[in-house]
């Protein structure tokens, strides 16, 4: 009701425009038709009447459409004004809520950033304190190595001089006894005194070798190999033995002489106690060697002996690629040939398969140059 109230003087101000611009066109087609009646008297008046009352009715009609259209355009730039806004403010909505969003999310991110700072704080701490319990247990076995080294080293030398006691002793009684019996007797204790000297020797070598130098030389090899044979073994260890030699007589290595014969005489050692005892069979050791290429050179052992039992192949690799366990399978004999072998920077390994009628362990060493 107040709308109506508050349109009723525009309304009326419209009419009064309306009736005030009728009568001035009603005046305007009077004095019009007047004119044309004077200038053209044969025709009648009629006519122009209907032809000015026709153009005044164009003019309404023109008049009122145009009003109309005024109005509907007006309401549809109203619906398109009130479309954009509502557009506007959903927009606007939907701004704030991602910058909410976002807002939430870089929270998420620096309290997930703090958190990484603790745990690499953290982490850093423990590695700090892992770093120095290895350091510190480092230490621990370094000297706990030392100590054993340093006791193996004069037990062994307290070993050393009662076993040459012994051996002194065996050689007295076997000039003053005459019995056959009582003189193998010795015999076997002297063997068995020779043999604990070898291994104590073969045990400070052993601890040794980390801090001994290398005398490096060229030999023949084949030379060398009949020395080891030669100087480490008698008739009686070779009984019912052939050796076989395949190695170039101008053949040469350079190497730590001293460390390369006590490898050799392991293996022949080797073979020598694992040798068949049926009378009937032929028993042999071939010592083989080849140049590999300009820089190394294999060396292999040979025997046909009692053999390898598959078992005791895998135990073997095992310590000779990397463990340095000595087990009562494996023996001390190769333990000390792996590590001279490996101590002027070669390899040993055994080649051959379990159960193989013939069992070859192989050494490949470099050729090296003297230190200057």
């Amino acid at each position: 009701m107040n709308q109506n109230i508050a349109d009723g003087p525009s309304t009326r101000s419209g009419t009064y425009r309306i009736l005030i611009f009728t009568l001035a066109a009603l005046s305007l087609a009077t004095l019009i038709v007047f004119a044309l009646t004077a200038l053209f008297p044969r025709v009648n008046a009629s006519f122009f009447v209907a032809g000015i009352v026709g153009i005044l009715l164009l003019l309404a009609l023109y008049y009122f459409f145009n009003k109309q259209n005024n109005g509907s355009v007006g309401k549809i730039i109203t619906q398109l004004e009130d479309t954009y806004q509502q557009e506007i403010s959903l927009r606007e909505e939907r701004i704030k809520e991602q910058a909410k969003e976002l807002e939430a999310t870089s929270s998420r991110l620096e309290e997930a950033r703090r958190t990484i700072d603790r745990n690499s704080k953290d982490l850093k701490v423990m590695n700090q304190v892992l770093d120095l319990k290895v350091e510190q247990r480092t230490r621990d076995l370094e000297q706990a190595n030392l100590d054993l080294s340093t006791f193996l080293y004069r037990s062994s030398h307290d070993i050393m001089g009662p076993m040459a006691t012994l051996t002194g002793l065996c050689n007295v009684a076997k000039i003053e006894i005459q019995d056959p019996v009582s003189l193998q007797y010795l015999d076997k204790i002297t063997t068995t005194a020779g043999k604990m000297n070898r291994i104590i020797r073969n045990l400070n070598d052993v601890f040794e070798l980390r801090n001994r130098e290398l005398f490096i030389e060229k030999a023949k090899l084949l030379t060398l190999c009949q020395e080891v044979v030669e100087e480490g073994f008698d008739a009686f260890a070779l009984k019912n033995m052939e050796l076989l030699y395949d190695i170039e007589a101008n053949l040469e290595v350079s190497t730590d002489m001293d460390l390369l014969k006590s490898v050799l005489f392991e293996l022949i050692k080797n073979a020598i106690s694992y040798r068949s005892s049926a009378t009937e069979h032929h028993n042999f050791i071939k010592i083989s060697a080849r140049k590999r290429n300009k820089n190394t050179t294999q060396i292999q052992v040979a025997d046909n002996g009692a053999g390898i039992q598959t078992e005791t192949v895998k135990k073997i690799r095992a310590m000779l690629s990397h463990s340095t366990e000595v087990t009562k399978v494996v023996g001390l004999g190769l333990f000390i040939a792996k590590t001279k072998a490996n101590r002027i920077k070669g390899t040993l390994e055994l080649i051959s398969d379990g159960n193989a009628d013939v069992t070859t362990f192989q050494v490949t060493i470099p050729q090296l140059k003297p230190e200057v």
